[in-house]
């Protein structure tokens, strides 16, 4: 059971629906409580139910309840039902007015606002200014912390106890040590002893709560998040008061310190949604000029480049780069480097060789300046744009460097999403299925971080299938939920093609299909280029496997009009339109299209790729009649798979060598 999910951050309630869809076959009772603005963030939630009012019956049994046979007049009971209008919420703290009133009668407030305001309105001055105290910090709160904001007043633990007998908080487990923990038994009580504040009080309790909370929250994971939001909120009220003055000028820059850490700790551990957000709010309150300005900057990009932000990474890194030309030689080189892998990601003009010669210039440039972490970025470019060529042995290499400054760095981050690109060389590059097992098993006893595990489980997974293990996919499946839960978009919707290849060795079409569409239209939404070109061009050879040419036709185009020219993996669109024009009988466009999927898979020697790619260009040929060049296009595709130790693959294949042997010995007796 979990109350209150609309206050739940994006991480937390794409866990929810993530249990919800994979627990399907499991007994489990997910019940889960919000209010109806969450609808505004998950509109497409199933399963979801709006509690109607209750029937007067209902209504009047939990009255009876809640003032335990204690007798109302008829006109008291009444007002307080019509008022309720079915709310439960209404119906007990109208009851609890009564309780509380010496003679029972009260006026019934027309909104539950009015409602919360009359109770608080009833309590002595002294209690009020405890609630109010308890309710700066949130829904739960301290005993301390409520003394040192009535500046030390006496009688607070008395005032406190006398809230929780008058039922507005109740005793709560606390999340400091030392402290007695308190929570409003409602959070509409907190929202309206909140409100009832006025701004200038909120300023100064903010930061006082701020200051206290850097005393005795030392022990806390997130304290710099929590001093960041108070000291957040102090500066906001304060300018809401007057014009900026050298005190509120301080406290936004101590909340924008708080923030910065708070972000930059996040993104470390690839906590990407929360380092965007704080980071984003950290600038907003930085002062211009301020030193860690650039550095907040490059750290928004990354984590919205991981999130699939890439319109707004890309303009940050532009006016950082802009900034910072003649200034800062690391920061400039490092916003180079990332501006550079976004252009991989999002450009349909050839940036590969560009961007290598700009990574080797990076290394050369930063090896000198002792910078680990930017070393290891980098390198990360080296390895994207080595892979867009199709050299995957240069790719893997450039990412275990990149792995190994990252690491020297201390970059969680950065050495995580260096764990995919190895398992991805792995997967893909020309090295055997057993070796790559053990490279993957000395990987996974590297990892450190719970997403690290995950990208090796994933990629583990994905060659285990290659080699005959009919339920690793599932492994694959689950890595990739892993990074859907992270935010990781872009990831997530990279990671289909090697999820859809496992799919078209095992000759599901259907599922491969499903896969590569999800991830196309996720791609598209973030504005990625790079990966959803390959997920179309897939996607048109999965269409071509089910006879659908007119659709495979034209998402084949589709892919061709986004995808770089130096991007090798433009192969599936022609090996798509090899067989496609054999079917139509234009053996001219064929031949065409197999001399250029030949002339790529010269790059891709030993790879699942050209195996695939083969195995389509074989029946290409057949189509064509070409008999000959059929069964040697298989007999690539065969090898290929044999050399990696792809056991579906070759099992594909020998079937179509087999067909194609025996068409010809028919066509020979015919």
């Amino acid at each position: 059971v979990f109350d209150d999910i609309q206050w739940g951050e994006e991480v937390f309630l794409d866990l929810l629906e993530h249990v919800a869809l994979l627990s399907t076959e499991s007994p489990i009772l997910l019940l889960c409580m919000g209010r109806p603005e969450l609808f505004d963030r998950r509109s497409g939630w199933s399963g979801t139910v709006r509690l109607q009012p209750l029937p007067d019956e209902a209504s009047e049994e939990l009255l009876a309840s809640c003032i335990e046979g204690r007798d109302l007049p008829g006109d008291v009971r009444k007002r307080i039902l019509t008022a309720a209008g079915g709310n439960p919420l209404f119906v007990e703290e109208l009851a609890a007015m009564v309780e509380s009133s010496e003679d029972g009668a009260v006026e019934i407030p027309p909104t539950i606002k009015a409602l919360l305001a009359s109770r608080l309105d009833q309590l002595e001055a002294p209690e009020r200014l405890v609630l109010e105290c308890g309710s700066v910090e949130g829904e739960l709160f301290h005993g301390g912390a409520v003394q040192a904001l009535a500046n030390d007043q006496t009688g607070v633990t008395a005032r406190l106890t006398a809230l929780v007998r008058k039922e507005f908080v109740r005793p709560e487990r606390a999340q400091l040590p030392g402290e007695d923990g308190f929570r409003f038994r409602h959070l509409l009580i907190r929202d309206a002893a909140y409100e009832g504040l006025p701004k200038a009080q909120r300023a100064v309790m903010h930061e006082r709560f701020a200051d206290w909370l850097t005393l005795h929250g030392g022990e806390l994971v997130e304290l710099d998040e929590l001093l960041g939001y108070h000291l957040e909120q102090a500066h906001r009220y304060l300018l809401q008061l007057g014009p900026s003055d050298a005190h509120s000028l301080s406290v936004g820059e101590r909340a924008a310190e708080r923030l910065a850490d708070g972000g930059e700790r996040a993104l470390s551990r690839y906590d990407v949604s929360a380092a965007a957000n704080l980071l984003s709010r950290a600038l907003e309150l930085l002062p211009t000029g301020h030193p860690r300005q650039a550095q907040l900057r490059l750290g928004l990009s990354e984590s919205l480049i991981q999130l699939g932000d890439l319109d707004r990474a890309e303009a940050i890194l532009s006016e950082v780069i802009q900034g910072l030309e003649g200034v800062d030689e690391r920061t400039e080189w490092i916003a180079r480097v990332l501006s550079a892998a976004l252009e991989i990601q999002r450009s349909v003009a050839p940036v590969a060789a560009r961007s290598e010669t700009l990574a080797a210039a990076a290394v050369d440039a930063l090896t000198a300046l002792h910078d680990d972490a930017g070393i290891a970025r980098a390198w990360r470019l080296a390895t994207d744009a080595r892979n867009v060529v199709g050299d995957n042995g240069g790719s893997e290499q450039a990412a275990w460097n990149a792995l190994r400054h990252a690491r020297l760095a201390g970059d969680i981050r950065l050495a995580t999403e260096m764990f995919h690109w190895l398992g991805r060389a792995a997967f893909y590059g020309p090295t055997p299925v057993a070796e790559v097992l053990q490279s993957l098993d000395a990987l996974e006893a590297a990892a450190s971080a719970p997403l690290q595990r995950a990208q090796v489980s994933l990629w583990t997974g994905a060659v285990r299938s290659l080699a005959g293990d009919d339920d690793a996919h599932l492994e694959v499946a689950t890595g990739r939920a892993v990074l859907a839960e992270y935010g990781l978009r872009v990831l997530h919707g990279g990671t289909s093609i090697a999820h859809a290849t496992l799919h078209e060795l095992a000759g599901d079409w259907a599922e491969a299909e499903a896969v590569l569409r999800s991830a196309a239209q996720q791609l598209e939404d973030v504005g990625d280029v790079a990966y959803r070109s390959t997920v179309l061009a897939k996607l048109a050879l999965v269409l071509c496997a089910q006879e659908r040419d007119e659709e495979a036709a034209a998402v084949a185009a589709r892919s061709a009009a986004i995808t770089a020219p130096d991007d090798v993996l433009i192969i599936y669109v022609h090996a798509a339109r090899a067989l496609l024009a054999a079917r139509e009988g234009r053996n001219d466009l064929t031949a065409q299209e197999v001399r250029e999927a030949v002339r790529l898979a010269g790059f891709l020697r030993g790879t699942i790729t050209r195996g695939q790619v083969f195995h389509v260009l074989a029946q290409a040929h057949q189509l064509a009649g070409e008999p000959h060049r059929a069964r040697e296009a298989a007999s690539e595709a065969l090898s290929a798979y044999e050399s990696k130790g792809a056991v579906s693959g070759a099992r594909q294949t020998a079937d179509l060598i087999a067909e194609l042997k025996a068409r010809a010995t028919n066509t020979e007796r015919r």
